[in-house]
This record gives C-alpha cells, structure tokens and sequence, in this order.
C-alpha cells in the first residue's frame, strides 16, 4: 500500500489586506495578523477612559462567564443527583407496587376485638355521648336564663318572659320556628294595639279623652323629675314611664275601659 502524497503548500507574501474580520469560526485557523496599521483621526481613537471601561467591561464579562460556567457545572451536578434520585423513588414505587398487587391477592382477616374489650369501648362511647348530651343541656339552661332576663327588660310589652325569652335564643341561633314567628308578631301587633289606643306619642295636653288616675300620677312625677333634674316636661314624662311601668299598664287600662 503506497503511502499518500503530500498536500503541496504555498506562502504567499507582500499582501496587501483591505480588512481583517475577527470571527467565532476562521476558515484558517492558522492564519495570523503580527502588525496592523488603524487610522488615528480622532473620530476613530478611543480615549483613555473609554479603554479603561472596555477593559473593564472585557474582565466582567470574563467573569460572568467563568461564575455561569460554574454555576452550569454545579446544575449538572445537581441534575445528577436527582436522576439518580428519580430512579432510586421508580424502583421503590415498582416494588411496593408489586407487594400491594400480592396483598390483594389475598383476603383481608377482619380484627377480632375480645367481648371484654368491646364492651369498655361501648361504655366508653355511650359516656361521652351522654357527657356531650349534658354539656348541651347546661349551655341550653344558661342561654335560655339571659334570654329571659333580657325579656323581662320590656316590662311594657304584653309578653311573659319565661315564654318569650326562648323564642329570642332560638331567633339569635337562627333555628326560629313558624311559631316563633307567630309569637313575634302576636307580640308585636300587641305592642301596637296598645300604642294606637293608649295614644302615648301623642302630645301631652291633647284634645284626647279626659284626665284619669294613672295620667294625674304620671303628670305630678314628671313635673317632680322636670323640677329636680332640670330636663324638660316631655323627657321626664318619658322617664317616670320607664320608672314606672305599672303607671303606663295603669294608663293603658284606664283607656281601654273608656
């Protein structure tokens, strides 16, 4: 086998180059430039900051580079270890997978609980239930006592605490009947029977009715409270009427015989 023939070489000399073009890729790496000539007009000179800040503009980017290629070096790494990671979590979820394949093949056995085991936890079970039942019973026996004292607070109004004060629990609980409803209106139609007709908004010297016992008591106490607190005849009109809530079922009686 005759060996190959030499590739015949040139050198070629006294060129003149118009321009010399840096690139990523030369078409002959071994070409080289030892001296060049630039133009030195000073719209083409750079100055000597400018060079500095090229220079140093050259030495980050120099930088940057090598902390990216590190950074790059780094994420391989890591990536790496996640492969191996993700591989080692495959090879376990296929081998629980095929012991959860092999236990279903078989029958579970229910638990037996001994009778004497069983029977505490129903005792057990049937005491909380029962302790549940009684703290129930206590908060409904606490809220129902609030909610009547805070009914017999409207002395004025024909209801009787002890019945309308579960009916205001249960509106504040949003659990109100259709007879919780009815209570309500009964109670407050009531309310403005009494109003219509005992006149109590009205203005005191009106041509209503004639003067009774409850409206002589009612006008001497409040000229008393007018006198002592210094308010006027209609605030303690208003007062003795808050004070004396026997004196306005007094009055609203006495009217309603008229």
């Amino acid at each position: 086998m005759s060996a190959k023939p030499k590739k015949l070489r040139h050198r070629l000399t006294e060129l003149i180059l118009q321009e010399v073009s840096l690139v990523d890729r030369p078409a002959n790496p071994r070409a080289t430039v030892v001296l060049f000539k630039r133009d030195s007009s000073k719209e083409t000179d750079m100055t000597e900051a400018e060079a500095k800040k090229l220079a140093e503009d050259v030495a980050k980017a120099g930088d940057l580079a090598k902390a990216q290629a590190t950074e790059i070096e780094f994420l391989k790494g890591n990536l790496e270890k996640q492969t191996t990671s993700l591989a080692a979590l495959t090879t376990e979820r296929d081998e629980l997978a095929g012991k959860v394949k092999d236990l279903t093949k078989t029958e579970p056995k229910p638990i037996e609980i001994p009778k004497e085991a069983q029977a505490q936890i129903d005792e057990a079970l049937a005491k909380v239930a029962t302790a549940h039942e009684e703290l129930a019973k206590m908060r409904d026996t606490s809220d129902t006592a609030i909610y009547v004292a805070k009914a017999a607070a409207f002395k004025a109004l024909p209801q009787k605490p002890d019945e309308f004060g579960p009916v205001l629990l249960r509106v504040a609980r949003n659990k109100a009947t259709p007879e919780d409803v009815i209570a309500i209106e009964t109670l407050l139609k009531g309310a403005n029977s009494i109003i219509e007709e005992g006149g109590i908004f009205k203005q005191v010297g009106s041509d209503q009715g004639g003067s009774s016992v409850a409206t002589d008591r009612i006008d001497v106490l409040a000229k008393e409270i007018a006198k002592s607190d210094k308010v006027t005849y209609e605030a303690a009109y208003a007062k003795v009427l808050e004070l004396h809530p026997e004196l306005y079922k007094q009055y609203v009686d006495e009217n309603m015989a008229h």
